[in-house]
């Protein structure tokens, strides 16, 4: 019988190398595959890839061999140039600042090194994306109607995006960042008045952990919002705080 291996980050990096021979600078894996969370056929992987050039034929070419890797519930990889990559660090740096944390290069050069996000631009996105995730929230449990299942749908769907933006936000107080998601609210709660029991219990939901019938969902979604409203709060009023004047002398300038 011809049994097929499962397709791996690094029997995927060799199709990509082959794909486009001589152009491949580096392909990074990132996300819970690097940091340990990954779970089993519930997790997926995720890839960055630099190459010299990313025009329709490039494109085209790693379609051909990405069929498998598709099917295996993975998303298509991020592509930059390197100049383009280095260069983003201003608009995704909350993204790029999560890849720095826990990464492994499977091909080429340690292209996240030598990368810096500055704090003004992780402040400003953080807000950014917190006040969005409160506008979804609210418009969400207006759809919701008082339904309970679908409120605690709501929270299911945002409870991972939250804990990454808690991330972000504790990225504001320290450099000191737990590798474990679930650790993260009681680390920011040391410098953010929040309760970190709403986050991790939201994120429990999620992974099925905690059912929707053992909660209140709708009591659940008041202090969960309520204390994304504190987070957001405590990052605006870093914008206006005398002492972020300070960046270029603080530690907190040239983040990993």
């Amino acid at each position: 019988f011809n049994i097929s291996k499962p397709i791996t980050p690094e029997s995927y990096s060799e199709k990509i190398n082959a794909a486009l021979p001589k152009l491949i600078k580096s392909i990074v894996l990132f996300g819970s595959a690097a940091s340990g969370e990954r779970v089993e056929k519930r997790s997926d992987y995720n890839l960055l890839v630099v190459t010299e050039n990313i025009g329709v034929l490039e494109l085209n070419q790693i379609a051909k061999v990405t069929t498998e890797w598709l099917k295996a519930g993975n998303p298509p990889p991020l592509f930059f140039t390197l100049d383009r990559l280095r260069g983003s660090a201003d608009c995704f740096p909350i993204e790029m600042l999560d890849m720095k944390q826990f990464y492994k290069v499977i091909h080429g050069d340690d292209v996240l090194k030598d990368i810096v996000v500055h704090p003004t631009h992780l402040r400003l996105m953080t807000e950014r994306e917190i006040k969005s995730l409160k506008i979804q929230l609210r418009q969400g449990v207006i759809y919701a109607n008082g339904n309970p299942d679908k409120v605690a749908e709501l929270i299911q769907g945002t409870a991972s995006t939250a804990l990454v933006l808690l991330r972000a936000a504790l990225r504001l107080y320290t450099q000191q960042i737990p590798s474990k998601k679930t650790d993260i609210p009681a680390a920011l709660a040391a410098h953010v008045k929040i309760e970190a029991d709403v986050f991790n219990t939201a994120y429990k939901l999620r992974k099925g952990e905690i059912k929707t019938k053992e909660i209140s969902p709708m009591e659940l979604f008041d202090r969960y919002l309520k204390n994304l409203v504190i987070v957001g709060d405590a990052v605006d009023g870093m914008a206006n705080d005398s002492t972020q004047g300070n960046f270029g002398n603080s530690r907190r300038l040239c983040l990993p």
